[in-house]
């Protein structure tokens, strides 16, 4: 993987590994597709990440392990878990495959141990879901005007 990826001239993905000290874990790891994003969607991103551990989470958001995901076998709608244990979604329009909004613009680079897709963006970490509002009864504004609908209906002491 790291010599795939300096050997493309995408180099800050190898020295991105090397910084958060995954080159060795990655190049053993067998089975695996790599997004690699390019050196310009690292320049695009900016520094988005400092310390060693925030690197190796922003990198694992990259690497689907045990599975070796060739273009043709990235289907439109298709979701895959991320090393870093986010999901992932292909899309493809008008031909061209995307990951998460993330162009693929080189596909198919055989690694020792799997593929890489060079992407023309760096995928952001997925944002945190966002609960639903705690249901408050029948004393919420809903329920309170279905209680005033069913009153001037008659209805409503059928229930009380």
């Amino acid at each position: 993987l790291s010599a795939t990826s300096n050997q493309t001239g995408n180099t800050q993905f190898a020295s991105r590994l090397g910084q958060s000290n995954l080159t060795g874990l990655l190049d053993n790891t067998p089975s695996i597709t790599v997004f690699l994003p390019s050196d310009a969607a690292f320049a695009a991103a900016g520094n988005i990440s400092q310390t060693s551990a925030q690197i190796a989470s922003q990198l694992s958001d990259h690497i689907v392990t045990n599975k070796v995901l060739y273009l043709p076998l990235l289907v439109d709608g298709a979701t895959y878990q991320t090393k870093a244990g986010r999901p992932i979604t292909v899309s493809v329009r008008a031909g061209r495959y995307f990951i998460n909004g993330a162009q693929i613009i080189q596909s198919d680079l055989i690694l020792e141990n799997g593929v890489a897709h060079i992407i023309n963006k760096v995928i952001p970490p997925a944002a945190a879901p966002v609960p639903a509002p705690p249901f408050t009864g029948i004393g919420s504004s809903t329920a309170t005007f279905n209680l005033n609908a069913l009153t001037i209906l008659g209805i409503a002491t059928a229930f009380l």
